[in-house]
């Protein structure tokens, strides 16, 4: 089985922030390091980008689908988060 056969799928969509759009795209990448990342973009600009740095790589397909369900936590809450207008993710007073 090859990396790529390991390598969940990620998640993305649209978000209103104010009378802004954002794009939340959120994904598995094993290189450089391990992690899942989540980036925050208006018109293809990225505004925020939140990193969760893993132990290693998906090595099983348990791994896989397991991570899965993470991303799409991730995800949720980064879209949680802007939604209820949360600073903790901080959108530039320009977008």
């Amino acid at each position: 089985m090859s990396m790529a056969d390991l390598i969940p799928t990620g998640r993305t969509s649209l978000v209103k922030h104010g009378s802004t759009q954002l794009q939340i795209q959120t994904e598995y990448a094993y290189r450089p390091t391990p992690r899942i990342t989540t980036t925050v973009q208006r018109s293809g600009q990225v505004v925020q980008k939140i990193e969760r740095n893993l132990d290693r790589p998906i090595a099983t397909l348990e791994e896989k689908d397991q991570m899965e369900i993470t991303i799409r936590k991730q995800h949720a809450e980064v879209i949680d988060i802007i939604q209820r207008g949360s600073q903790r993710i901080q959108i530039p007073a320009e977008f």
